[in-house]
């Protein structure tokens, strides 16, 4: 189209509305307002993607003072050649990790690493293994497109920084030595700390607690497998059989056949627990609920910006037409200038809906972005439930431990006055010894989720109330950024057609007291 000194556009013939929206809009049109930021501090990096970083404070909310601080980079992405993989030709990405702190554990205080994606989904393994209990913020999925492309490795960027940035603001895990290690390790592979950390390798050895004698030599160490480690087939089917013992159909048919059915030694009697986890499933659904029309809201208001604009381009051709016409009839005529007139306010109408579309597509991607602690609270859920799995997990191995080691002690009582089966209750009490020392890893295990529990839920709920606080605040700054941007091109528009500004009065506003409220 043809730019006019105005600002406004004559609309050639076959312009499309994507051709007529190609100039990116004015900063007066697009710009709606500085969106405070949620978290702490940020600062602005050179080379970081995005062009933001975190500064996380692990004594206080502010930069105020001496607290410890840790600030996470990421940026450079770089594509290389996998000289790991046995498929010749495989490239892969890696990010460059910039971390500066004054955490005392962090022996350098500014390090720089270069880690791809797959030492990020270590880390995650290493946290889910290490810090059972805890909320463990959700890592980016991995994808089955290609990975290579230039949009999908900013965007990733961008994600694992954010990604970075929640485990560093998590006032346990940031003082961990998976993210330590991580952050500062320049090679992980070769790092024993790092080997050790894997879900299963770590164990325990607990001695065996019967002195030695000839008759009776002292038996080995039994090595008890650290929690969260793969259950073997043995433990699996016992659980499993605990569980059909407790389950409330067994019970139902013990009562009506007359039988006692056993009733575990431990049970789940944390009532504040209880109802944190009803409390938490019921929010989720809710906000689900909410999310859903938060995307609906998105697309609609998307979708009336792009009718706006669609209906302002029409203006435009109109007004081309119009004009065509009136230089035909003449433009000093009486004919000529009623069309030309009529063509001049079309075009106006056309420009004044082209830059509320503008306003409007600023404001969709603006709104987005204000929604996004609703989201961002909705992908920590997986992680609550996957610790609220582990803690049901600990529990389930501890009565089930319980039950088997009453079991073996009834069956030691019964074989031990019969010297022939000596052999066989030797081999029970290395059993039973096997079976106490996994119920009391369990026990332990079960009590830390407790306590940890006790913690996060506390917190989740903390920063989910002042998350939501600043996005409301940001969600309404847009919509009233939005509106008076849109009112003030409507109202410039209808004064040039000839409108009162008494016509704008605007009423006084009813107090809240007083505004009638509607019961859903």
């Amino acid at each position: 189209g043809e730019a006019l000194e105005n600002g406004s556009y004559h609309a050639n013939a076959g312009m499309s509305y994507g051709d007529l929206l190609a100039p990116p809009p004015s900063y007066a049109d697009s710009v709606m307002y500085a969106q405070p930021e949620i978290q702490p501090a940020r600062d602005v990096g050179a080379n970081a993607v995005g062009g933001t970083t975190t500064t996380v404070y692990l004594d206080g909310d502010d930069g105020a003072g001496d607290e410890e601080t840790l600030q996470i980079w990421v940026s450079d992405p770089k594509i290389e050649a996998d000289t790991s993989a046995a498929l010749v030709g495989k490239r892969v990405t890696h990010y460059k990790i910039t971390t500066r702190t004054t955490i005392p554990s962090y022996i350098h205080k500014e390090v720089v690493v270069w880690r791809r994606f797959r030492d990020f989904v270590a880390l995650d393994a290493r946290l889910s293994a290490l810090h059972r209990g805890y909320f463990i913020p959700p890592r980016p999925e991995k994808t089955v497109v290609s990975s290579t492309g230039d949009n999908f490795i900013a965007e990733r960027a961008i994600q694992l920084q954010h990604y970075l940035n929640r485990i560093a603001s998590h006032s346990k895990l940031r003082l961990g030595d998976p993210l330590r290690i991580f952050l500062t390790h320049q090679d992980l592979a070769s790092s024993l700390d790092w080997f050790n950390m894997t879900a299963g390798r770590v164990i325990t050895t607990i001695p065996s607690d019967l002195p030695s004698s000839p008759e009776t030599p002292q038996r080995p160490p039994i090595a008890v497998a650290s929690p969260g480690q793969p259950r073997d087939f043995g433990r699996f089917f016992k659980e499993l059989r605990q569980t059909v013992v407790q389950s409330t159909a067994v019970s139902a048919v013990g009562g009506v056949l007359g039988l006692d059915t056993p009733k575990p030694k431990v049970m789940e009697e944390d009532a504040a627990f209880l109802v944190e986890k009803d409390r938490v499933v019921r929010m989720e659904n809710e906000l689900s609920g909410m999310s859903s029309k938060a995307t609906k809201l998105l697309t609609l208001q998307q979708k009336f910006g792009e009718a706006v604009g669609e209906f302002g381009l029409e203006c435009l051709k109109f007004a081309k037409i119009q004009e065509e016409e009136g230089t035909r009839l003449g433009k000093y005529s009486e004919n000529g200038l009623e069309c030309m007139t009529a063509a001049n306010e079309m075009r106006k109408a056309g420009n004044t809906s082209i830059k509320v579309s503008r306003v409007s597509r600023a404001a969709t991607a603006q709104t987005a972005q204000s929604l996004e602690p609703l989201h961002d609270y909705l992908k920590i859920m997986p992680s609550v439930r996957r610790s609220i799995s582990d803690r049901n997990e600990s529990l389930l191995t501890l009565q089930t431990m319980l039950a088997e080691a009453d079991r073996l002690e009834a069956r030691i009582a019964k074989l031990t006055p019969d010297f022939t089966k000596m052999k066989k209750v030797e081999d029970l009490k290395l059993e039973l010894d096997a079976t106490r020392a996994t119920g009391e890893q369990a026990k332990v295990d079960y009590k830390i989720i407790q306590d940890r529990h006790r913690e996060e839920f506390a917190r989740l709920e903390k920063e989910r109330v002042a998350q939501f606080h600043a996005m409301l605040l940001n969600y309404s700054r847009v919509q009233v950024a939005n509106a008076e941007r849109s009112l003030s091109l409507w109202r410039g528009l209808a004064e040039e057609f000839g409108a009162s500004a008494d016509e704008w009065r605007t009423p006084e506003p009813e107090k809240s007291g007083e505004a009638d409220e509607t019961t859903l």
